[in-house]
């Protein structure tokens, strides 16, 4: 069990800090059910931290600031992507952004997946 979680810390530090994952981003390391536990103890060890259900970060720190910061949320939508082998582009202003098209930030990120569809009203 060591060795798997030797395996995967040094997965994650190459990535290095702000890597967002989840455990079938190492299921050619070992079973589910061994990364997730080993997972859980690096999140108890202050290793890692948890994001989300089934979703963690290396938490990127700043050193002025004293602390971690936000994870990337673009990162995040792809770690869940590739969680449940979706595929994603930027959509709206966030793809009009990234062409350099315009140079407003969008607030909201919006994706097109082919992935289910969620309607939501907000």
């Amino acid at each position: 069990m060591q060795k798997i979680r030797k395996q995967i810390e040094k997965r994650i530090t190459d990535a290095g800090p702000g890597y967002v994952f989840t455990r079938k981003d190492f299921q050619d390391i070992a079973p589910s059910g061994s990364i997730g536990q080993i997972l859980s103890r690096m999140v108890k060890d202050g290793v890692i931290r948890r994001i989300g259900r089934g979703i963690f970060d290396f938490p990127n720190t700043n050193p002025v600031l004293g602390g971690q910061l936000s994870p990337d949320i673009d990162q995040v939508a792809k770690a869940i992507a590739r969680k449940f082998r979706w595929s994603i582009l930027p959509y709206g202003n966030l793809a009009a952004n990234r062409l350099g098209l315009s140079q407003q930030i969008p607030a909201k990120l919006m994706y097109l997946s082919d992935g289910p569809a969620i309607d939501r009203k907000n």
